[in-house]
């Protein structure tokens, strides 16, 4: 869900013509954007998830998918407006 969330934030950006490098550049790209920062808690919670997925050995079960969810259903929602 987190590689999902980037995408649709990479692609608003993209048509944006603004270029990041980097997560941080990302978020930053997020939170300082206007149309953006709207998403920042939603981007922000999945992230947390990927990286304590990918890097800590979290393992996830349906209750937490259903808490990430909306995260992922705001972020494509408030984008797919912006495009």
């Amino acid at each position: 869900m987190f590689y999902s969330a980037l995408h649709y934030a990479r692609a608003y950006l993209l048509k944006t013509h603004v270029q990041t490098d980097s997560h941080g550049d990302l978020f930053d790209a997020i939170k300082f954007d206007p149309k953006l920062k709207g998403i920042y808690a939603q981007y922000r919670h999945l992230f947390d998830y990927g990286i304590n997925a990918r890097y800590r050995l979290n393992v996830y079960g349906r209750a937490d998918v259903e808490k990430a969810k909306p995260s992922l259903e705001f972020i494509e929602h408030h984008i797919k407006k912006l495009l």
